[in-house]
């Protein structure tokens, strides 16, 4: 039995004694879908204030990613469709980046998103790029819906461990092995987020990250979506996503533009990591 094999195993016992001994915790919140499509979304019109658990499952041709962003007061979508095209600096004006479910490739499901969102008017919005080189939200891809009520549960689960986003670096947490819940915090002073891509056994990183900081969507994608955190809010903001990776080699990365159309990726921002048996 593997290293990864053991800590399941003891998860499992400790899970088993925990009921043994009568102990119980508080249920977690259901989980909300979001579904993708070319170019939409479904999602409620209605989501409750407080800890939410988000997942995407692509119904599309093509890859997809759930961006949610809190609008100021007064901003309506039409505002943030004029500034979305005005790019980043423009946005962060305007918007809070709240993170949302990452990349996920056509017919699949990605992990589960955990974070607190505090009742307010929302738009959810893929970045992604078509064949052409345009954003999915410049096509439509843009959506909107509220989070209402007041916040009774406030309380991100613990975490197995925590990604530390900061300029231009993602700190892997040791001992990673792609199973349990994790932590993703945002230390820096700009937007970042957290992409798992999976890449075969012979693939040079480096194809990998030009392609995804690439203008267009090519064809092949030399990596498979694995989901993550989409871009959360700097200085603090943070999220959990719930892994349960097969093993292989993966990279995290940051596909966030700076002010100036540089890709944090392409600066640095990413890592491999390696899923053993």
């Amino acid at each position: 039995m593997g290293a990864r094999g053991i800590r399941r195993y003891f998860g499992v016992m400790a899970a088993l004694a925990s009921l043994a001994l009568g102990a119980c915790s508080a249920p977690q919140p259901a989980i909300i879908e979001i579904v993708a499509h070319d170019l939409s979304f479904e999602i409620p019109d209605a989501v409750p204030a407080g800890l939410v658990r988000l997942q995407l499952t692509n119904q599309g041709n093509q890859a997809h990613a759930a961006q949610l962003y809190r609008l100021n007061g007064g901003v309506d979508l039409d505002r943030f469709k004029t500034a979305m095209r005005q790019g980043i600096s423009t946005e962060r004006l305007i918007a809070t980046s709240m993170g949302g479910p990452a990349n996920v490739d056509r017919g699949e499901t990605g992990p589960v998103v955990e974070m607190v969102l505090a009742p307010g008017n929302y738009l959810v919005v893929c970045w992604l790029l078509d064949s052409g080189g345009t954003p999915h939200a410049f096509l439509g891809m843009v959506h909107p819906f509220e989070v209402v009520g007041e916040a009774e549960d406030t309380s991100l689960a613990s975490p197995e461990a925590t990604f530390e986003l900061t300029e231009y670096e993602i700190r892997v947490p040791e001992g990673f092995d792609g199973s349990g819940t994790f932590g993703v915090v945002n230390g820096g002073s700009e937007w970042h987020e957290l992409i798992l891509l999976q890449i075969d056994e012979e693939q040079d990183p480096e194809a990998a990250l030009t392609h995804l900081a690439g203008t267009t969507q090519r064809f092949p994608v030399p990596y498979a979506n694995r989901g993550g955190i989409s871009a959360l809010e700097s200085e603090g903001g943070e999220g959990r996503v719930d892994l349960d990776l097969e093993p292989g080699r993966y990279l995290v990365a940051c596909a966030i533009p700076t002010d100036f159309g540089v890709y944090h990726a392409t600066l640095g921002m990413w890592a491999e990591i390696a899923i053993e048996e």
